[in-house]
């Protein structure tokens, strides 16, 4: 299960780990399709019109006749065998308990197996072929079920042809009798996969071993680019536990106070769809302190079907690492309740960054279609917020309280006829929480929530501000990012002077020198220095000054040149 790598070692600003992944298709933890699991009835009462028993059905993908034989279903914390059974191609196959095959056996071909049972809130099921070797596995879960279509009805892959694709495949069935067994889904259509994976967490597991958790399935070919630091990797291998993630092992402990950056390049999806290089910061980070991290935005009385979210902003210039951070509430004699811990292990957030913690983060993305999915984080417990008025507290631990938000309906603007759905966002992040006017109703244009992302409202509380994207560019004329854009933005006219400088502060290139800006400026940089020269891999750092109302406002960002050859 390990996977190849190469990596290559320079000095440079900090670490970054560059790694070709080389992955063969028996890799455990990806699967050969030739089996699918097709349909899943987890949780059969009440009945819609099917007999009130547990069934999954199978289709068999391969092209040519299988012998079920030897093969073996593992699912919640159990396994079972298949007994002798011809799998004609391109049909399907009930399978169920032994004891109910004559229940469902009128709806076709069947197979009963010695012990069957399902979770009715989700769990994985394997299947594995007589020589170990996995054929098909899905994590499925009761997020997946349609709105009011989840007990009596049936779970069922809509698309056949990206079977590995899970979240966005997977929905009610659109029986009115509860599902469709041993025949084609009801719910069959076209699902598009046309995006790469993105990275959702990373955590440390050890001092010397990290995680790296992805949006989807990643494929059997993953990739790698180069490393600049003298720590280096023992191993990368897929987690046991999912086919999302990555773990990587380093040849010792990160060292106290070090920030490395890992970057992956060529990452793929189970449909072989290629990620931009993506880019992580890892090591022994400070902890916040109280003005570290803000509450941005609250959605606490969501339309029906949806969820709750708190949305947090590092106001801070530092890496910081959550591990601990929790929110909670107060009861009605102002005492905290219950804190509910958001990380129990290593979460980094980065300078400015922006995260959205939800229980439903599927809702999030039907109902706010702008959502950034890469900055919203599943959690298990989220407070019960009221829908009228409460209060939001953000924490760490139990003991150490970052900032409270005292909310109330009433602070929506008066246009707002229905507040269900309708978030209450942060105007300005150097005024406090306490402060009713710093709050206000999120824009219809943005179908009344931002999770996610910079709230309108404040993007415009600093004078000056300097966007690079994407931070990381490749120019090596494979026309996938050439270069990168940097956006000057401010709210009150001014002079920019802004440069490029190496890690070494050794002058690189000039962008823009006492130029007039009064709105937006943008530049394309492509990689080379001021005399035209291509310049090496590596760290850069952008450098801005922009004078305004007597004042000089600096702004530090720091851009990585990547190549690929």
């Amino acid at each position: 299960m390990i996977l190849d790598k190469r990596v290559y070692f320079s000095r440079g600003l900090s670490l970054i780990i560059i790694c070709l992944f080389s992955i063969s298709k028996s890799v455990v933890g990806q699967g050969n399709y030739e089996i699918l699991i097709t349909e899943i009835l987890a949780d059969p009462t009440p009945s819609h019109g099917l007999p009130e028993k547990e069934y999954m059905e199978l289709y068999n993908n391969s092209g040519e006749i299988v012998n079920l034989k030897g093969y073996t279903l593992f699912y919640n914390t159990t396994n079972v065998d298949f007994p002798d059974f011809v799998f004609a191609p391109e049909t399907y196959l009930i399978v169920c308990r032994v004891n109910n095959v004559s229940l469902l056996e009128s709806y076709g071909q069947i197979i009963g197996l010695s012990k069957f049972s399902l979770l009715n809130g989700g769990t994985r099921l394997r299947l594995e072929n007589p020589n170990q070797e996995l054929v098909y596995e899905v994590n499925y879960s009761s997020d997946w079920y349609a709105d009011e279509r989840d007990q009596g009805y049936s779970l069922e892959l809509i698309d056949l042809n990206t079977p590995c694709k899970e979240f966005g495949n997977w929905t009610s069935t659109s029986s009115e009798k509860g599902g469709t067994p041993g025949s084609i889904n009801a719910s069959a259509a076209i699902v598009s996969d046309t995006e790469g994976p993105f990275l959702v967490s990373h955590e440390e597991l050890a001092p010397d071993l990290f995680s790296f958790s992805f949006s989807e399935k990643l494929g059997v070919d993953a990739s790698v680019l180069e490393s600049t630091s003298d720590l280096g990797i023992e191993s990368v291998f897929f987690s046991e536990d999912n086919d999302f993630s990555i773990l990587v092992k380093f040849s010792e402990a990160i060292p106290p106070n070090g920030l490395y950056n890992v970057v992956f390049n060529a990452i793929t999806d189970c449909s072989g769809n290629l990620s931009p290089i993506i880019m992580a910061s890892i090591g022994n980070v400070d902890a916040p302190e109280v003005g570290d991290i803000l509450i941005s935005e609250v959605l606490f009385n969501p339309i029906s079907g949806g969820g709750d979210f708190v949305e947090v902003y590092n106001k801070s210039d530092k890496l910081l690492n959550l591990r601990g951070l929790s929110l909670s509430k107060s009861n009605s004699l102002g005492d905290i309740e219950g804190p509910k811990t958001v990380f129990s292990s290593s979460h980094t957030i980065e300078p400015n960054g922006i995260l959205c913690f939800t229980e439903d983060p599927r809702g999030l993305v039907e109902i706010y279609p702008k959502v950034f999915q890469g900055n919203v984080i599943e959690i298990d417990d989220l407070p019960a917020y009221s829908n009228s008025s409460g209060e939001v507290i953000l924490m760490m631990g139990e003991e150490v309280i970052l900032e409270r938000f005292a909310y109330s309906e009433d602070m929506h603007h008066p246009s707002i006829d229905d507040p269900d759905g309708v978030s209450l966002e942060r105007v300005s992040f150097t005024v406090g929480t306490m402060e009713a006017s710093n709050w206000q109703s999120a824009s219809s244009n943005d179908n009344y929530a931002t999770p996610g992302y910079i709230n309108p409202s404040n993007a415009t509380d600093e004078a000056f501000d300097v966007l690079v994207s994407p931070v990381v560019f490749t120019p090596d004329n494979d026309g996938f990012n050439e270069e990168t854009l940097i956006s000057f933005t401010s709210t009150r006219s001014g002079n920019l002077t802004s440069k490029i400088y190496d890690v070494n502060g050794r002058f690189i290139k000039e962008v823009s020198n006492n130029q007039y800006l009064s709105s937006i400026l943008e530049y394309e940089w492509k990689g080379f220095d001021n005399n035209g020269s291509v310049l090496p891999m590596g760290y850069y750092i952008l450098f801005s000054e922009f004078r305004v109302d007597g004042k000089i406002l600096q702004n530090k960002t720091q851009i990585l040149l990547a190549r690929t050859r």
